[in-house]
């Protein structure tokens, strides 16, 4: 198996990686898509 410290790297790149993904959806949404102005008060009616 693997051991403590084993895990712990695996666990912290698998973090490490889904924040990168997360980085550059970021990104691409921001190049295509304007910012929402809308207030939540109007959004819930």
């Amino acid at each position: 198996g693997y051991s403590d410290e084993d895990i712990a790297k695996i666990a912290g790149e698998n973090v490490l990686r889904a924040m990168a993904q997360a980085e550059a959806v970021a990104k691409e949404l921001q190049a295509s898509t304007e910012p929402n102005e809308a207030l939540i008060s109007d959004l819930d009616g």
